[in-house]
């Protein structure tokens, strides 16, 4: 049987597909135009109360830009069950640590999302170097 994107230990490709957001520091951010693949292999699941809203897990090859990094993935399609599913497109951080919910995000102020943790600005890692984006997801063999 395949694993599901939310199984741990599931080696996960990442491909990018839009310019990555990169900071290195607080006053040293911008963009990357890099579209080659990463993976990662699931450690953990990130929950709001009991809804599974993605996963995370450290850098398993790629660019040596994220070698040592965590990889965080966060749902952006629905309907997608990631305990099931193979495939699938999320946003992307990746950091020191996982993410965690940016208590400075209100979401009172975006009516228009379902979720608070589709936005961008939601969700952050501690600490540098972080890159961010969407791309495309799947579980590979490995």
């Amino acid at each position: 049987m395949t694993d599901s994107l939310a199984t741990i230990g599931a080696l996960i490709k990442v491909s990018p597909i839009d310019e990555i957001q990169y900071s290195y520091s607080y006053e040293n951010f911008g963009m990357i135009s890099d579209y080659s693949p990463f993976h990662f292999r699931v450690g953990g699941k990130l929950f709001d109360n009991e809804f599974l809203f993605g996963v995370y897990g450290p850098i398993t090859a790629g660019h040596q830009r994220y070698s040592g990094l965590i990889c965080s993935l966060i749902m952006r399609v629905e309907p997608c069950d990631w305990n099931l599913d193979t495939k699938s497109s999320a946003f992307f951080k990746i950091g020191p640590t996982r993410v965690f919910r940016n208590e400075e995000f209100d979401f009172d102020d975006h009516p228009d999302l379902a979720y608070w943790f589709v936005h961008p600005d939601a969700t952050k890692v501690k600490g540098y170097p972080s890159f961010s984006r969407a791309g495309d997801i799947e579980v590979v063999k490995g």
